[in-house]
């Protein structure tokens, strides 16, 4: 089972700060994830700063919930923010 550990902080209304248990930090920018748009799997790679065979496996563990559209697997913005605020 892939887990991730982090604390996520408020640093502005729309901007978030994770710390990593790698100690790595990175800001996310929340005005960028519309919680209405279906984004592509390595669109949430980079929103996440992470690798895309991350998102894959958190796709597989059920952590991010995903949709399928032909082909391709989305990820709504609805989730990403909820991943962000509960990890």
């Amino acid at each position: 089972m892939l887990t991730i550990s982090y604390n996520c902080i408020q640093l502005a209304p729309n901007i978030n700060i994770m710390i990593l248990k790698e100690r790595r930090v990175m800001a996310i920018d929340l005005r960028k994830i519309d919680p209405e748009l279906n984004y592509p799997l390595k669109q949430v790679a980079q929103f996440l700063e992470v690798s895309y065979g991350t998102i894959l496996n958190l796709r597989k563990v059920a952590k991010l919930k995903s949709i399928r559209i032909g082909k391709k697997y989305y990820i709504q913005g609805k989730e990403i923010l909820s991943y962000i605020d509960n990890g």
